[in-house]
């Protein structure tokens, strides 16, 4: 008999390994690659009244919604940037 063959349940209990360790892989691989920094800004009337918030997002619409919360919550604020590095993905107005 072979050095490397497999009774039964061993191919069971190999395979329901591997099936965690691939499912472990996964959730790694997307929680690595899927979170990206963003920067959001709240604006107001003038240059002098901003603030600054960072925060490691999954998608543009996640900061997005972020940045509408905030705005709802900060009513000295009627508008917000979003960025993600050097890119600009949105600009939110309080209403729209």
């Amino acid at each position: 008999m072979p050095c490397c063959s497999l009774g039964v349940g061993d191919r069971e209990a190999y395979g329901a390994r591997m099936g965690a360790t691939a499912a472990r892989s996964a959730t790694m691989r997307q929680s690595i690659t899927a979170k990206r920094p963003y920067r959001l800004y709240l604006r107001g009337a003038t240059i002098m009244q901003e603030q600054r918030h960072d925060a490691v997002l999954a998608s543009d619409e996640e900061a997005r919604q972020l940045a509408m919360l905030m705005l709802d919550e900060q009513a000295d604020y009627p508008c917000a940037e979003i960025w993600d590095g050097a890119r600009l993905v949105c600009t939110l107005r309080r209403g729209e």
